[in-house]
């Protein structure tokens, strides 16, 4: 079963044949499938949310780097949001 938004490499791919293996990959898909799980209701959000507070210089660790936020930012606790591409802040100034 092809989708129609599958990549054309993906679909390239589905024709090799694995390493030591006697069918190609899209046989053993098929083959396989009647096993795998349905796709879950609810999209998966791929991102880690940690609490950190701003040093005196206004620089917050999040895993092990430091980021620099707005000076306003100083002394104040901060919630980090780190996902795949990019890494949020978000905080209230007292």
């Amino acid at each position: 079963m092809q989708r129609p938004g599958r990549p054309a490499g993906c679909r390239a791919d589905l024709e090799r044949r694995l390493w030591g293996q006697t069918a190609i990959k899209a046989v053993r898909l098929e083959e396989e499938r009647p096993t795998l799980r349905d796709l879950p209701k609810q999209p998966f959000e791929a991102r880690r949310v940690a609490h950190g507070q701003a040093d005196s210089l206004s620089l917050v660790r999040f895993d092990r780097n430091s980021y620099s936020l707005p000076t306003a930012y100083a002394h104040q606790d901060v919630t980090v949001v780190g996902g795949g591409l990019k890494t949020g802040f978000t905080g209230r100034l007292r």
